[in-house]
């Protein structure tokens, strides 16, 4: 599943580079400093992210081999607002990539202009980011939660990681 966050990451990240580098006039050779800059910030970027999502997966993984009769209501809650939490934390890390990029770049050129770009285009990614880490990430829990329901079919669907319809009727996924 992280392997998959990880090229849809990376993919947002390159349309944010390929817009800044049409949009913005770069000084001559900047555009190979500012590819090796942004290469070296997403692989920081990915490996917290890893550390984060390591986190969840530790702390699930030893229920999920030894399941119980009962869900561990902690981990339940973890895998329903997952996905929101992870979109989040990968969006805020995109966030970070972009404005450390843009803030390098304008220390190493000078131009503003030029860091202007830089973030705009790292806002664009760290948005598509997150929606499509998002997106995936719902997908890709279905089948847990879906187990996790099935072991215990009166778990809550209320509090953190639920999400309402306009009526006000909870949904589980």
């Amino acid at each position: 599943m992280f392997a998959v966050a990880i090229a849809i990451g990376s993919t947002a990240a390159a349309v944010g580079a390929y817009y800044v580098t049409l949009a913005a006039e770069f000084p001559p050779d900047a555009v190979p400093r500012f590819l090796a800059i942004l290469a070296v910030l997403v692989v920081t970027s990915i490996a917290v992210v890893y550390l984060r999502h390591r986190r969840f997966v530790d702390r699930l993984e030893p229920w999920l081999r030894r399941p119980s009769d009962s869900v561990d209501l902690d981990a339940w809650r973890q895998a329903l607002s997952w996905p929101a939490r992870l979109s989040i934390f990968i969006g805020l890390s995109a966030v970070a990539v972009g404005l450390s990029a843009a803030a390098i770049m304008i220390v190493i050129t000078g131009d503003r202009w030029l860091g202007l770009h830089i973030a705009v285009g790292g806002l664009l990614a760290a948005v598509l980011d997150a929606i499509f880490a998002w997106l995936y990430t719902d997908a890709a829990t279905r089948p847990l939660r879906r187990a996790l329901i099935a072991r215990s079919p009166m778990l809550p669907v209320t509090g953190p990681g639920s999400s309402a319809s306009a009526s006000g009727r909870r949904w589980r996924s």
